[in-house]
């Protein structure tokens, strides 16, 4: 029997083709390529890929995962597109391509996070996505009669049916952006209703929620790069909306992970930094002696490296949870310096708080 592909590994090899494709273009496609404002689909996906592939891979059931990702992997295929314009069918995508992504962050948040998302934010994440589908669709359409020239250029008019296309999709774009704007304020209510990581999680939006209608504000205003800090604030919030309150072993994921990455960039750097300033210095050496030199030195060194950097890492994420005497000593002297039983407690939830680093502890007393 056939295995069927894990969601994770689907979502990453559609990722790295779509960057595949949008590299290819940069290196091979032809003369003539468009010059469209991509920053903020460049934040887009920059921010959303990465946060929406790890989800994919660790919550494939989950819908904010699918919807992350999909986001962010729209916004890499407007980029791609671009990158092909030179062409007639790159130009007609790149006409169009960079609405989906944007159109499609309403229905995100309405459905963040996923348990807590009631019936009528549910029917009205289902509405903004017919909206979004509907003027992605006219706005195609539009784009078929002036594939090079619909947005990206004012030297040539429009035919009258790009107009009438083009007040639709103003219509209904307006729509989503209305939509994007109540998605933040049904958050806000949300996060009022709710307690506990519930709360917490919906909280960690906030920035977006604040620098999204400054962005769009000063985007009005024609100032550069407005957009950029609000959607990259908007994925990095989820991922750490959900990464804060641990869903089973995501923090210990996030924590190989971080190892990895920073073991990885001392290695490379240590390497890098031999290169550019030992290897002049080596004129004596035989070409291809040094770089084994220090590749036997860089493995010498990889796993005291890893120790320590898993050692600091547990250090900042976990505190001293494998050092049970430090929190033991560290208890003990806490309480050696108070006197009342009342200050005594609230010296050991503090100790243990600081010790195990906890977000709280509390103390019950039962006063029979």
């Amino acid at each position: 029997m056939r295995s069927t592909p894990e969601p994770g590994s689907v979502a990453t090899a559609a990722t790295l083709v779509t960057g595949a494709v949008a590299v290819a273009g940069l290196a091979l496609g032809p003369d003539g390529r468009l010059d469209p404002p991509t920053s903020e689909l460049f934040a887009v996906a920059a921010g959303f890929v990465p946060v929406g592939l790890f989800l994919r891979r660790h919550r494939p059931d989950s819908t904010t995962a699918r919807l992350t990702h999909l986001v962010g992997l729209l916004a890499l295929a407007g980029l791609a597109a671009t990158s092909w314009s030179g062409t007639t069918a790159g130009a007609w995508l790149t006409q169009w391509t960079w609405w989906p992504p944007l159109a499609l962050v309403p229905v995100l948040l309405l459905g963040f996070p996923d348990d807590s998302a009631g019936t009528a934010s549910r029917r009205s994440a289902l509405a903004l996505l017919v909206v979004a589908t509907g003027s992605t669709t006219v706005l195609a359409a539009a784009a078929a009669t002036s594939p090079r020239t619909l947005l990206t250029s004012t030297d040539n008019p429009l035919p009258p049916a790009a107009h009438a296309l083009l007040a639709a999709f103003t219509a209904l774009a307006t729509v989503s952006v209305a939509g994007l704007l109540v998605a933040f304020v049904v958050l806000l209510g949300r996060a009022r209703r709710t307690s506990g990581p519930t709360r917490a999680q919906v909280l960690w939006l906030a920035p977006a929620a604040v620098l999204l209608p400054l962005g769009i504000a000063l985007d009005v205003l024609d100032v550069p790069f407005a957009l950029v800090p609000a959607v990259l604030a908007l994925p990095v919030g989820i991922g750490v909306a959900i990464l804060e309150h641990r869903f089973d072993d995501l923090d210990q994921v996030v924590h190989r992970g971080a190892v990895r990455v920073v073991l990885t960039t001392v290695v490379v750097g240590f390497y890098i930094g031999v290169l550019l300033f030992v290897e002049p210095m080596a004129s004596t050496a035989r070409p291809g002696v040094t770089a084994v030199v220090l590749l036997a030195a860089a493995a010498v060194l990889l796993d005291p490296i890893r120790r320590r950097l898993q050692g600091i890492l547990e250090r900042v994420l976990y505190g001293r949870r494998d050092d049970p005497y430090a929190v033991l000593a560290s208890l003990g002297q806490r309480l050696s310096s108070v006197g009342a039983p009342d200050e005594m407690l609230r010296a050991s939830a503090d100790a243990i708080v600081e010790s195990l680093r906890l977000p709280r502890a509390s103390v019950a007393v039962d006063v029979e």
